[in-house]
């Protein structure tokens, strides 16, 4: 597999609310989901997302027919596999999966770290 992504990246704030396992939704701005840093204070729980094409309606991310989770912990930094995001314009953080949300204790903020596409 080769890297989507160059190495100039460009972090975006989310943020998921108190009581919420959902972030609003974040513009890439033609840039490539390639990490998360995750805050010091945080409910335990994976990641999963959604994706979006015009930032109005949303699906779960899945990979070879699976929801795409990625482990995490508090005060970390989560890479991800780039090419589970090639093509997403938008997208929205999930705490825990569909199936299994996790509700966050207080807001958190995550960073997240987009790379330049690769087109060389």
């Amino acid at each position: 597999m080769t890297n989507p992504v160059q190495s100039l990246c460009e972090p975006t704030p989310v943020d998921i609310a108190n009581g919420a396992s959902l972030s609003a939704a974040v513009n890439l701005s033609g840039r490539i989901l390639c990490g998360i840093y995750m805050p010091a204070a945080w409910t335990a729980g994976g990641l999963s997302f959604q994706a979006s094409e015009d930032g109005l309606t949303f699906y779960d991310v899945h990979v070879e027919g699976a929801e795409y989770t990625v482990s995490t912990a508090a005060g970390i930094y989560a890479a991800v596999n780039s090419d589970a995001f090639l093509g997403v314009r938008h997208v929205k953080v999930r705490s825990g999966t569909s199936a299994v949300p996790v509700v966050q204790g207080a807001l958190r903020t995550l960073l997240l770290m987009g790379g330049v596409p690769d087109v060389g």
